[in-house]
């Protein structure tokens, strides 16, 4: 219990302080970088909040023991094998010796076990509410899109499509069967195809996976403020990329109809919610995605 409380917490504070780092640089980066750098280079900042810290550590045993074999060419069997025993067992004897060091120091202090064990009920249980409040949420949300619906057979998609009416903008759902969710507008047949060019994108670099690792790095840092910002972040990003990556072979004139089109449908969104905070998070992305659009200057990938 105690190794999971502490690898918690180092993954929590390695996590954020790589988020940081990368935000601080971020003005300079946006100048020389694209969108989709941006993406999943914020992925690195994912990959330790789930305990990349710890994997790390485990993988540096195994690296030291295998790379003195390739220098035993040049020494007699007799003296390299000792050699590399030696190299190989000692750094892993060391670094479990200082890792129960620390464990047994923190177990002699007054009442730190009790501590521990509190600590990790009530970690676990805001994980449990966070994991169960967001899935029921989801549920809900798919459940209202799903009940005033209808299947779009006149578009050439290789994933389902539907129309709904309680849909505000264009989506992807379904980690396992995945669907595109149309709002029900009228859109000329150029601009349903920038948009279903939009949401295979996400489906090709198996976005909604992305999301879903996102979801539980919220789940597990729910008391790092750092991990809502990194979400809310990953999300944008997700979804500046893949404008980036639909519109980086257009001339001028589609990426002004792919600009326009993407205002339409931020003024029906603004409409159809009505200021209801149900799909509060996406408003705010496509705020933001409109900034983008308006200025119509996405990088290369």
């Amino acid at each position: 219990m105690m190794a999971l409380v502490l690898s918690l917490v180092i993954a929590s504070f390695v996590g954020t302080i790589i988020w940081i780092l990368q935000n601080s640089i971020k003005p300079v980066t946006q100048k020389v970088f694209s969108q989709t750098w941006h993406y999943y280079t914020g992925l690195i900042s994912v990959f330790f909040l789930l305990g990349g810290s710890e994997i790390i550590i485990r993988l540096i045993p195994l690296i030291r023991s295998v790379l003195p074999h390739t220098g035993t060419s040049l020494e007699s069997g007799t003296i390299a094998e000792p050699y590399v025993h030696g190299t190989s067992m000692e750094p892993t004897a060391t670094s479990s010796s200082f890792m129960k060091q620390q464990f047994d120091y923190l177990l002699r202090l007054d009442n730190i076990k009790e501590v521990i064990v509190f600590s990790t009920i009530i970690w676990a249980v805001g994980t449990t509410i966070f994991l169960v409040v967001n899935i029921n949420k989801y549920r809900a949300f798919k459940r209202s899109l799903l009940q005033e619906s209808r299947i779009c057979d006149t578009l050439q998609c290789p994933a389902k499509v539907i129309v709904s009416a309680n849909a505000t903008t264009p989506m992807v759902m379904g980690l396992w069967k995945p669907i595109v969710v149309l709002p029900d507008t009228k859109l000329g047949e150029k601009e349903l195809s920038m948009i279903l060019s939009h949401e295979l994108v996400h489906l090709k670099r198996g976005d909604l996976l992305v999301k879903l690792l996102v979801l539980i790095v919220n789940s597990v840092h729910w008391f790092n403020p750092a991990a809502y910002a990194l979400s809310k972040q990953i999300n944008t990003l997700c979804e500046l990329s893949c404008d980036e990556k639909v519109v980086q072979e257009m001339d001028t004139e589609n990426r002004r109809l792919y600009g326009e089109t993407s205002e339409s449908l931020l003024k029906y969104l603004a409409l159809k919610s009505g200021g209801i905070k149900q799909q509060g998070q996406q408003r705010s992305i496509c705020l933001r995605i409109g900034n983008e659009y308006n200025s119509l200057n996405f990088k290369r990938v």
